[in-house]
Formats: C-alpha cells, sequence, structure tokens
C-alpha cells in the first residue's frame, strides 16, 4: 500500500487518454460533489447504472496503479488533470 502522499504523486504522473465525454462528466460532476442520484436524473439512468458507470470511469485511472477508489481520490485525480485527460479549457481571467 503506498503512503498517502506517493497515492498523490501516482495520481498526478497517471494520465488516463481516451475517456468518453459521459465519462469525463461523471468525473467532473463526482469531484463537484453530485449524488449518484442527482447523476441518474441527468442521465435518465438507473442509480445502480451511474454506479456501474463512474466504476467504468474511475478503472483506468486506478486499477493500473493499484489505488483503491474513493470520491476523494478521484476528486484529486480531476483536479491534477482537468485540463490535459478531461479536455476543460483553463481559463485566463
Amino acid at each position: 500500500m503506498l503512503e498517502w502522499t506517493e497515492a498523490l504523486d501516482a495520481l498526478k504522473g497517471h494520465h488516463v487518454r481516451g475517456l468518453t465525454e459521459d465519462q469525463r462528466t461523471l468525473l467532473l460532476a463526482r469531484a463537484a460533489g453530485s449524488s449518484t442520484e442527482l447523476l441518474a436524473d441527468y442521465f435518465s439512468k438507473a442509480p445502480a447504472s451511474i454506479r456501474r458507470d463512474l466504476e467504468n470511469a474511475e478503472n483506468p485511472v486506478f486499477v493500473p496503479l493499484g489505488l483503491s477508489r474513493f470520491p476523494e481520490s478521484s476528486g484529486f485525480w480531476v483536479a491534477f488533470h482537468l485540463t490535459c485527460c478531461l479536455g476543460c479549457a483553463q481559463s485566463s481571467a
């Protein structure tokens, strides 16, 4: 098991290409605090489907690193990779 500082470094250095638009939206919304129920309403899916979709979106992040998935650690990855892997343009304002 990695120490928390090593885990953060691993998350920071781990890029994931090829996420679908829905996967990027799920990861961003979850990092912003959206509940499974809110996401289910947004995507017109059952909460169980959203949980499965989140797992599928997070697997490429966590499985190769051997890290457990937690909303907080997913949020760290999202913050580290907003512009490179999630395709969010950085505002210059």
